[in-house]
Parts: structure tokens; sequence; C-alpha cells
């Protein structure tokens, strides 16, 4: 059960967000995400009103997502092979307006998936829940992968 969310957590309703399809009213989040093994490949994350966990449905759930394998444009969702870094500060994504409202919790579904085929796995996923802040702002929120993933596929 736990592979087919796992493999379903960044696919489930997938709502592509670009440039424009918000006002400047909504959130706005630029995820920071601690990774620290020196595989090369692709970051990619959903953001989910409310808490989410590596166990809840989301087939009802709306998401608003970056994934640099359907958006070439995305520039920060990358890391190289001993590229000497642990944190990788990601492109930002915005809601649509009043989706995640002052002081609501929302939660963000970061998942790391190898280019090497000998990585020792497929990819790695965790879910973190944060509150957002009262005013109009950027979120900072930090995903620690190292501590509170999931690895799908170790061989």
């Amino acid at each position: 059960m736990i592979v087919i969310l796992l493999s379903s957590l960044l696919a489930t309703s997938l709502v592509d967000v670009k440039q424009g399809y918000s006002s400047k009213s909504g959130l706005k989040i630029t995820p920071t995400v601690r990774w620290s093994d020196n595989n090369e490949g692709n970051f990619s994350y959903c953001v989910y009103e409310g808490r989410v966990t590596l166990y809840t449905d989301l087939s009802n759930m709306q998401s608003f997502c970056l994934d640099p394998s359907a958006d070439p444009s995305l520039k920060d969702m990358h890391a190289y092979a001993n590229d000497n870094k642990d944190a990788y500060r990601l492109d930002q994504i915005q809601t649509p307006v009043g989706v995640i409202k002052d002081g609501a919790n929302y939660s963000i579904c970061a998942q790391f998936t190898p280019s090497q085929p000998n990585a020792g796995y497929n990819f790695v996923v965790g879910c973190q829940t944060f509150t957002n802040k009262l005013g109009s702002h950027i979120e900072y929120p930090f995903i620690n992968l190292d501590l509170e993933a999931i690895f799908n596929g170790l061989q």
C-alpha cells in the first residue's frame, strides 16, 4: 500500500503552476530541501492545503506542483553528483488566491529522483506540514529529506 501512495504522491491531481496562473495575492513558497546524498538527479514538490503525510489519500486533494521533467524552464530543481551541497533552495511556487489562508496549515511533499540507474533507489519522498504566517510575504519552509524521507526501490 505504501508503494502505491509513494508512486502517486506527486502525480495525483496535479495542477501545473506557471507564472500568471495565480494573482499577486496567492501564497509564494520557496522551499529548501536538505538532501546529503551525492547522486545526480531532480527534485520535485507539491503543496497541499492542510496536513498531508505519506499515508494520506491524495485522490481528492488539489495539489500545486513543480516538476522539472514537465517544465524544463525550472532552474533550481537539480542536484549534481558530488556537488558539495547538502541543502537546495528550490524554484518558487505561487498558489492561487485564497487557497492557503493566513494562519492555515499547508504541507509540502518533496521528492528526489536520481538520474543514475545504480543509485540504489528509484526515488525518495518526504512530507512536512507548515503554518502560513500572517501577511503578504514569501514562505521559506525547510524540508529535511535526510531525516524524514521514505525510499522506494531499495536494492
